[in-house]
């Protein structure tokens, strides 16, 4: 296991606002449905274009329409439950009820959509109780030629707003990265090692850094985005390994899908060895 931790997909949401429904993170780390055979959206009973899908989706949570918000579930995961199970489960498990929101500032990069709503929210069972107010980025994804909303917990599968990150610093990064991954297929763990957090190295020897990378020969990798809030950055990448074990030599390469932690210090970026806890 490298000194560093990897960071996969954590699961599945458990809020319908932030949607997820009747949800499971499957072994290859994807979302998965559980439940019945069910109907699929009709996805052109719903408006086009992001801004007009976003006011139209959070209009929907303010009237509990439960039958429009289940149009707007993944049209990949259409068949995973019924319209009934949704409702029924929506019903019992969304502890919020959506009492007024505001659409700001819409950005997209791609597939990638973020959409800024000023919310006022209410607790469903405890009708007595204040209302409160909040800001979010509400993050939306392209699924077969159209706008879906990302659930909560998928979320970490994609960068945070454009409005909130450093885009110069984020190419100085991205630079960064590939020379660390140069080094990675090259084996020059002293120098991958010279590119740690140099805070970290006292609690992470070289011997033990040196010996978690080597159990792999790193192969291609592809990386989705590079992320820099303030002096924290991360690399959403996918990446294909073997393993070095002369008796596991004769298996495939494993393709994995992860987010790496990296962190700006003396204006220079270096790869988290100590990461926060997810």
């Amino acid at each position: 296991m490298h000194p560093f931790r990897w960071r996969l997909c954590a699961g599945a949401l458990v809020s319908v606002v932030a949607f997820a429904g009747l949800v499971s993170c499957g072994q290859d780390g994807k979302a998965q449905a559980n439940g019945a055979q069910g109907t699929a959206p009709v996805a052109d009973e719903l408006p086009d274009g992001l801004t007009a899908r976003a006011e139209h989706f959070w209009r929907s949570t303010v009237e509990d329409d439960w039958e429009t918000l289940y149009k707007y579930r993944d049209p990949r995961d259409a068949d995973k439950a019924t319209l009934e199970q949704f409702r029924a489960w929506s019903t019992k498990n969304e502890p919020f009820q959506t009492q007024a929101f505001e659409i700001g500032e819409i950005l997209t990069e791609g597939d990638t959509g973020w959409v800024h709503v000023d919310l006022e929210t209410s607790m469903r069972n405890f009708p007595g109780t204040p209302h409160r107010e909040a800001e979010r980025w509400h993050v939306w994804r392209v699924v077969q030629g159209a706008w879906y909303p990302v659930p909560l917990l998928e979320q970490e599968s994609y960068a945070k707003s454009p409005a909130l990150r450093d885009a110069a610093q984020e190419k100085r990064l991205r630079e960064r990265f590939e020379k660390s991954w140069q080094l990675r297929q090259s084996a020059d763990w002293l120098a991958l090692y010279e590119l740690g957090d140099p805070r970290d190295r006292s609690r992470v020897p070289f011997d033990q850094f040196s010996t978690s990378f080597a159990k792999s020969k790193y192969l291609d990798a592809e990386v989705f985005w590079v992320e820099v809030i303030e002096w924290r950055g991360r690399v959403r990448l996918r990446f294909q390994h073997k393993l070095t074990d002369p008796s596991l030599t004769k298996l495939p390469p494993k393709t994995v899908v992860s987010t790496e932690d990296w962190v700006l210090h003396e204006d220079e970026w270096y790869l988290d060895l100590m990461p926060p806890e997810q």
